[in-house]
């Protein structure tokens, strides 16, 4: 899921996307963390989540995870004022403008992404 936050819907092509994400909590595991993150932005509870992947960027590590949504996850969601949120395809996500750090992703992890959506 790729989100950004923007106030001007007009100003889509100077926004690059991203995964979700934040610094994890201290007294939160990883998981934890990442599931209380989508909720806030999202309202989606996931039941569990799969770790994918752990990349170096910008002198910090980053750790990506994966979760299967229901139909039920997708017709909840609630947004903010002025957040989008939307799904895409591989070969959409590909044209857009997407921050370093999911280019690096989506670049090493490519096979993986097209196999998860085929499932």
């Amino acid at each position: 899921m790729l989100t950004f936050t923007e106030n001007n819907p007009n100003a889509l092509q100077n926004v690059l996307w991203h995964f979700i994400g934040g610094v994890k909590q201290k007294d939160k595991s990883e998981e934890e963390t990442i599931t209380k993150l989508v909720e806030k932005e999202t309202s989606i509870k996931l039941v569990s989540i799969e770790f994918l992947s752990s990349q170096g960027f910008d002198n910090s590590t980053e750790h990506f995870y994966s979760a299967k949504l229901t139909d039920e996850n997708v017709n909840n969601m609630e947004r903010a004022e002025g957040q989008i949120i939307n799904f895409f395809t591989l070969s959409e996500i590909e044209k857009l403008p997407l921050s370093i750090s999911t280019q690096l992703f989506i670049s090493k992890h490519k096979d993986l992404l097209e196999n998860m959506r085929n499932s």
